[in-house]
């Protein structure tokens, strides 16, 4: 399964991003785009130390400062679920 692919299914769904300064992003999932750029609204962000907390109406989290994200279980399952099966040519 590929990142950016889940990301895709997790389009409307809660997402928790953590940033590769620490900081963590926690909100629903608006969009993506193919550099895993997103955009989140209902926002809670919290200090890497974990002792801040800062609520946003939205945010726009370049792809790029992106350390992981965390999804709902459900969606990982159902994401694995739709898979391509390539087909495979035969020289006649």
């Amino acid at each position: 399964m590929f990142p950016l692919s889940l990301l895709n299914a997790a389009t409307d769904n809660q997402i928790l991003i953590e940033l590769k300064n620490g900081f963590c992003y926690n909100g629903l999932l608006v969009n993506c785009d193919k550099f895993m750029n997103v955009n989140l609204k209902d926002v809670t962000l919290t200090s890497k130390n974990g002792q801040e907390f800062w609520k946003l109406n939205s945010c726009y989290i370049r792809g790029a400062t992106i350390k992981y994200f965390q999804v709902e279980p459900e969606l990982a399952d159902r994401d694995s679920a739709i898979s391509v099966h390539p087909t495979s040519h035969t020289a006649a």
